[in-house]
């Protein structure tokens, strides 16, 4: 008797649950599929941005002593390289969880959207006999065949998207492991718990109280609101990206050799590299020269305090002379401003005789004497580095330099200049600008001095910017991904509340409202939705979004209207698309025909 007692509950779940796959799959493999892009979205940067060794490496930038004792919070190039990946994998993991979020609120709309077109049905088999825990059993087996399809499809998918943004790192990679478990349990609950939505029709047994039209337009306007939000956080973190990736320079022409005098003390190196630097001068063909601190060349520099002796300056109504400020330091010699195209707008460059043994010099850049030095006037001031209580008469101003790799947004906004000539380090970049057969020739010369072979100036710009470029790819990738997934979302829910309209429009075509006016009522209804979205996404969730990135990426950029119209053009033309499928059939079919579906 138990085992026949058995059956009849089982037949109760299972053919209701087969009904209702064949009856929905279309939906059930929009779920489906909405659920698999969240774990593939996100799985493969959550192996990458995981704590602990990195997993990106790029190739180091040399380390070199700039003769300076500095602080213990110094920052060198190589570490500044470090932290501007780290910064990028930290942004791409925003926007692949935003990607994520999108196809979340997708499934939990699409279920809930889902849920109400089933409101009869559920109230139905309530009221015949059906308990709620097999009811419950049942949607849960729905819930278990989406997650079925929809988390195996999603691991393959991340563990290739993984492999793939592996395969083409232009650098070293550290030990990594594929580690999706929490992500694909989490997205299998969400599931499982929006299969349970259709269990709020059936709370007793009579056919009472069931609201006329379920589907009100709240579920739609959240999934044009919040994808279209989300999708404008991901557009701030793209350019907070950008900003840190600095500006791309392959233009350039000339020939760069590593050099080291690691022999002799400071001023037999200081005397080998103005030798060198007046014979290259010298050589035909030879048109500029710059010797610098690793780096620099790409923007880096080693970061650490410099105080400044402001004069008659003001910090909040207190005389303040004395200023202390982060700042770049580069090495650099005469030709360096004029190679890399900054100009000189106040006092002078280096020259041959600020050497090593004469009185200190330095230069700095326009935001610092802007901003440190009394009228900004910077020219005859004097400023201090690390530790040291040496003191160093400013005598240039030049204009504010771009970085060209991937230190644009790390590097601070001030920086100091110190001559090549006084501060002979040990390793440093030679640039020569002209022919490169004549450059090759004069630096063979250089016998006292080692070098690697000559390359072209623009393959070091490259080499450095291709960590740059493999991260603009996967930005735009999870970008498009989470748009995508927002137009899926949007035009999904659009057609089923649209669906859900048929027997309220069968009423009023058998009353005789023409196709036109049924046309212009659900297309009157569907641009509500998007205004009603569009109005939430910049009012509500998108100001709170904001505040919260802002509060783990510090200050983000303005976005102007014209970032907005992509996003919501598109999110438009998706929820008219997917109001058009029912909106067809209520024109075509005879009032008898739409009733009876």
């Amino acid at each position: 008797m138990h085992g026949n007692g058995g059956h009849p509950a089982l037949v109760r779940i299972f053919v209701p649950l087969t009904d209702a796959i064949r009856e929905h799959w279309r939906t059930a493999s929009w779920l489906a599929l909405a659920a698999a892009a969240a774990i593939a979205t996100l799985s493969p940067v959550l192996t990458l941005a995981r704590p602990g060794a990195p997993v990106l490496e790029a190739d180091p930038v040399r380390s070199a002593d700039l003769l300076l004792p500095l602080t213990a919070s110094a920052q060198s190039p190589a570490a500044l390289q470090a932290e501007v990946i780290a910064r990028l994998l930290a942004l791409l993991l925003v926007i692949a969880a935003a990607a994520c979020a999108v196809a979340v609120v997708t499934a939990l709309t699409i279920q809930w959207t889902r849920s109400g077109v089933r409101d009869v049905d559920t109230a139905v088999r309530r009221a015949v006999g059906a308990s709620r825990r097999g009811l419950a059993l049942s949607f849960l087996g729905e819930g278990v065949v989406v997650a079925a399809a929809a988390v195996p499809l999603g691991l393959a998918t991340g563990y290739v998207a993984l492999r793939l943004a592996l395969g083409s790192w232009p650098g070293g990679l550290g030990a990594w492991r594929f580690t999706p478990m929490a992500i694909a349990a989490t997205t299998t609950i969400v599931l499982l718990l929006g299969a349970l939505l259709p269990l709020r029709f059936a709370r007793g047994r009579r056919l009472v109280n069931l609201p006329a039209n379920p589907l009100s337009l709240f579920p739609p306007v959240i999934q044009v609101g919040a994808s279209l939000a989300i999708l404008l956080a991901a557009t701030l973190v793209s350019k907070q990206a950008t900003l840190l990736m600095g500006n791309g320079n392959t233009a350039a022409e000339g020939t760069v050799y590593q050099v080291a005098s690691d022999e002799g003390d400071a001023s037999t190196r200081s005397a080998r590299y103005l030798d060198m630097l007046r014979d290259l001068a010298a050589t035909e063909g030879v048109e500029k020269v710059s010797l610098t601190s690793p780096g620099a060349l790409v923007g880096l520099g080693t970061v650490d305090w410099v105080e400044t002796d402001c004069g008659q300056c003001f910090t909040g109504g207190m005389f303040v002379r004395f200023q202390d400020e982060r700042a770049a330091h580069h090495v650099v010699s005469p030709d360096t401003f004029s190679v890399f195209g900054i100009p000189v707008i106040a006092g002078r460059a280096f020259t041959l005789d600020d050497r090593y043994g004469s009185a200190r010099v330095a230069i700095v850049n326009r935001q610092m004497a802007a901003r440190h030095f009394q009228d900004g006037n910077a020219l005859g001031r004097t400023i201090f580095m690390g530790t040291s209580r040496v003191p160093y008469t400013v005598v240039g101003v030049v204009d504010d330099g771009k970085a060209p790799g991937r230190s644009g947004g790390v590097l601070p906004r001030f920086a100091v200049y110190l001559s090549s000539l006084q501060h002979p380090i040990a390793a440093a970049d030679l640039v020569i600008r002209g022919n490169a057969a004549a450059a090759e020739r004069a630096v063979a010369r250089q016998a006292a001095i080692k070098h690697t072979p000559g390359v072209a100036e623009s393959a070091v710009f490259r080499a450095f910017t291709l960590p740059m470029t493999w991260f603009a790819r996967w930005f735009r990738a999870e970008a498009i991904a989470a748009l995508l997934l927002g137009a899926l979302g949007t035009m999904v829910s659009v057609s089923l509340w649209a669906a859900a309209l048929v027997p309220e429009l069968a009423i009023h075509r058998a009353i005789g409202a023409t196709g036109r006016r049924i046309s212009l009522h659900v297309l009157g209804r569907t641009v509500l939705i998007v205004a009603a979205g569009i109005f939430v996404a910049v009012t509500a969730v998108g100001p709170s979004l904001r505040a919260v990135l802002s509060e783990i990426l510090g200050d983000l950029p303005l976005l102007p209207v014209s970032d907005l119209l992509l996003p919501g053009v598109l999110l438009s033309l998706a929820a008219m698309f997917g109001a058009l499928s029912p909106l067809r059939r209520a024109v075509r079919l005879q009032p008898a025909e739409l009733i009876t579906e």
